[in-house]
């Protein structure tokens, strides 16, 4: 005989655990936005409340975002979520001091909410708190959250030269998102992109070690933008230095202003120091102009001399140089008498012509003999000009 007693107590215990895990499943759903206008009273768990509340508070009714954040805040006190809406509920109902402490005690609760530490952020922009706009800023870029919005206001902090100090602090610890936040210069004007440029410098000069491969990638950027003076400027060269000298480290690809080596059928171009002179070793053949490297430049209007040592060569005049205009047109290259074991070539560089090409060529003279030859790094000096 069934005992009626028993099977109405385990079916008021099953009742029971089916409103528990429904009250759970409507809390979860809740924090993922999908019951915001659920309006049944037995829902009402603490994440089902805040986002009830974040509702009101869009609709414009905070005295009802105030009411729901209130008993959402009996529930789940501690919860990062929670305490922001109520929060922003407390401020927009004229309540400041309360809606502070509650924002302070959301932001103490833990870095992962999205929300509360853009609200800190901007808090910290307004108020010139510039280190704790950095580091909440970082705590977003970290978890890669709404990129856009982030990138944003690392904008604003960058454009001032406290705020670039202050990104600077947080870019001396590892991270990730550096890498494509430098390197992005898709969307910047010309203030944010000389505001990035003085930030590469600052880091420089601030002994913080950034990732070259993305200096690399601003420099190309910003020539393709025809921003060539800005990439010239995150370019570490000795004054008076008009060419990079060939690579001895050819385990990473060149930098915007390094010299390229191209490849061609014919053609065998690779990097040899001789000597512990950086150099280029060059093995050609057939009767095809070939171009061996190039690099681009920025020389001022005027007459130029190229000059560089070589070496090896088997044919009488192996190299030509050419000269492209970046910005601009009308360059000119031509190569000059030189002494054995010399290469010279003349480069006019016109107005208007602010970036250059200089392209390292094998002529095709001579046809049936193959050129092996080793060209030391050249140099560009300004052609002295015959005094009055």
């Amino acid at each position: 005989m069934i005992d009626a007693t028993r099977v109405a107590t385990w079916l008021a215990a099953l009742a029971a655990l089916a409103c528990v895990c429904l009250w759970s499943a409507a809390d979860r759903l809740a924090r993922q936005g999908v019951l915001l206008d659920l309006p049944t009273p037995f829902l009402s768990g603490g994440n089902t409340l805040t986002a009830r509340a974040a509702e009101a508070l869009r609709r414009g009714d905070p005295g009802t975002a105030d009411r729901l954040s209130r008993a959402a805040l009996v529930r789940r006190p501690v919860d990062a979520p929670v305490l922001r809406v109520a929060g922003l509920a407390a401020i927009a109902v004229g309540d400041t001091r309360r809606g502070d402490v509650l924002m302070r005690l959301a932001g103490a609760a833990g870095w992962r909410d999205v929300p509360t530490q853009f609200y800190w952020a901007e808090a910290a922009l307004a108020s010139d708190a510039l280190d704790i706009a950095a580091e909440r800023l970082d705590a977003v870029a970290r978890i890669n959250a709404r990129r856009r919005q982030t990138k944003s206001l690392l904008l604003r902090l960058e454009a001032t030269p406290r705020g670039r100090a202050a990104l600077l602090r947080r870019l001396r610890i590892p991270n990730l998102w550096a890498t494509s936040y430098l390197s992005d210069v898709d969307q910047l004007d010309d203030a944010a992109a000389i505001a990035r440029v003085k930030l590469i410098a600052g880091a420089r000069s601030s002994a913080v070690t950034l990732d070259a491969a993305v200096v690399d990638r601003l420099g190309w950027g910003l020539i393709e933008r025809r921003r060539g003076d800005l990439a010239w400027q995150l370019v570490e060269r000795p004054s008076g230095r008009w060419l990079t000298p060939f690579r001895s480290d050819v385990s990473s690809q060149p930098g915007p202003f390094e010299w390229q080596v191209q490849a061609a059928a014919g053609l065998e171009a690779m990097f040899e120091p001789r000597d512990g002179r950086p150099g280029l070793r060059i093995v050609a053949s057939g009767p095809a102009l070939l171009g061996i490297a190039s690099q681009v430049i920025r020389l001022p209007a005027g007459d130029w001399q190229l000059t560089s040592a070589i070496a090896g060569a088997k044919t009488p005049r192996p190299l030509l140089v050419a000269l492209d205009c970046v910005e601009g047109s009308g360059a000119a290259a031509m190569s000059d008498p030189a002494p054995p074991g010399r290469f010279s070539a003349r480069l006019r560089v016109p107005a208007g012509c602010p970036m250059q090409r200089v392209t390292l060529a094998v002529t095709g003279e001579e046809a049936a003999r193959d050129a092996d030859l080793w060209l030391n790094s050249p140099t560009v000096a300004p052609v002295a000009q015959p005094a009055p």
